[in-house]
């Protein structure tokens, strides 16, 4: 049944930060992405909204079908020249420019949510200059990670091309949060710190609100246990400096040292990806590390259920959700101890201090693998943590915090 508070109103998400890419196991999702593809359907098929559209580049018009049904949602596209993708500045200023364009030529109206899906500037920008031009617009703005600083003990990027990267991140993250306190008439937050961080700069408490990613627990539920766990621990992340792909083959490098034929099979792609074979290689991990790209759906479920345990060593973090798409497989976790834990995750996970210490993660794996009592009680408070983190629950929180934005009058 539709909601009539928004039957009458239009949805356009600016979704432009597509690598040059046409293969969805390439691209991959991040987490904020699933927020928007879990809602959005379940919108759809609630027929929420008179009209959802998606401003996107040619590479997001053919990978976002992969991840959510477009039924009855349009996709609106602007070309990209291949070349751009070699030179990150400019294919940002080609990306905002031709976005800004068509949002332009679609003409949001009064009636009209513009939500910007990211807080990088193809998807940002274009949203904060269609809100000054059709001012009547409601422009709700995801900002879901604060990048760390330069210099930071968070800093997590290597070697002189990463660390531009990182800089370039970073210093374009801060223009857009600028944008965003100065014109976004909502803010979602994908954590309690980042939204009180907005709140101490002067944004308005009632107007960001933390929403928390989610997992399709009946997707989860209907992959069989297998008859035996094949790998003692899965890592699942983008390969990201930030989130610690090198680092968990570190990591394992010592669990295999007191375990000798432990297996850490690890899902995701990225960045990161050359590094982290490179890594494998040198410390000799061939055997006791799987690699298997980016998987969704049930083959990436089938792989958590054949692991023991969720290995999570991000170096900076502020809440996610792979961590609960492994608890919603029977996982408990091992993560670093990040202070956005306390929000998210209060039981299910072991949090080990100090952030990036490399042996006592290694030392804890070890341990929970051998302690069964341990491993059990953890295992349990997993799979009932996964139960609060349904997506249908969490697309009727989302829509929540639009409703005070349309209301019928």
């Amino acid at each position: 049944m539709a909601d009539s508070s928004f039957s009458e109103k239009r949805f356009i998400a600016t979704m432009n930060a597509y690598p040059h890419a046409y293969d969805a196991a390439k691209v991959g999702k991040s987490g904020g992405d699933n927020i928007l593809y879990e809602s959005l359907g379940a919108w759809n098929r609630k027929k929420i909204f008179s009209s959802i559209e998606m401003v996107s580049c040619s590479s997001g018009v053919r990978v976002i079908p992969h991840f959510m049904e477009t039924k009855n949602i349009r996709l609106r596209e602007f070309r990209t020249p291949a070349w751009l993708y070699r030179i990150l500045p400019l294919l940002f200023a080609w990306k905002v420019l031709a976005a800004t364009c068509l949002l332009f030529r679609l003409r949001p109206g009064s009636e009209t949510i513009l939500f910007s899906s990211s807080d990088i500037f193809p998807d940002a920008v274009p949203a904060f200059l269609a809100k000054i031009f059709f001012p009547k617009i409601k422009w709700v703005a995801a900002f879901y990670f604060f990048a760390p600083s330069p210099g930071s003990s968070e800093w997590s990027y290597r070697g002189l091309a990463g660390n531009l990267r990182g800089l370039f991140y970073f210093f374009s993250q801060q223009i857009c949060y600028r944008l965003i306190r100065f014109r976004a008439d909502r803010v979602l937050a994908c954590n309690e710190i980042d939204r009180l961080r907005f709140i101490r700069d002067g944004y308005p408490a009632e107007r960001i609100h933390s929403i928390y990613g989610g997992v399709r627990l009946s997707e989860a539920e209907a992959v069989p246990e297998p008859a035996e766990k094949k790998l003692q621990a899965v890592f699942m992340a983008r390969f990201h400096p930030q989130k610690g792909p090198v680092e968990a083959v570190e990591i394992w490098r010592r669990v295999v040292d007191l375990i000798p034929s432990a297996v850490l099979g690890m899902i995701g792609n990225g960045p990161e990806e050359e590094s982290v074979k490179k890594t494998i290689a040198a410390l000799g991990l061939e055997t006791n590390i799987r690699l298997f790209g980016f998987r969704d759906g049930a083959d990436k479920y089938a792989i958590l259920k054949s692991a023991r345990v969720f290995l999570h060593p991000a170096l900076y973090e502020t809440g996610g959700m792979a961590a609960a798409e492994g608890m919603a497989a029977g996982l408990p976790v091992l993560a670093f101890d990040h202070p956005g834990f306390d929000y998210c995750y209060p039981k299910g996970i072991l949090r080990i201090a100090p952030i990036g210490d490399i042996e006592k993660m290694a030392d804890a794996v070890v341990s929970l693998l051998k302690h069964e009592d341990r491993y059990r009680s953890l295992r349990a408070e997993a799979q009932s943590l996964a139960k609060d983190w349904d997506w249908e629950s969490r697309a009727d929180e989302f829509l929540s915090h639009l409703r005070p934005l349309l209301q019928n009058r």
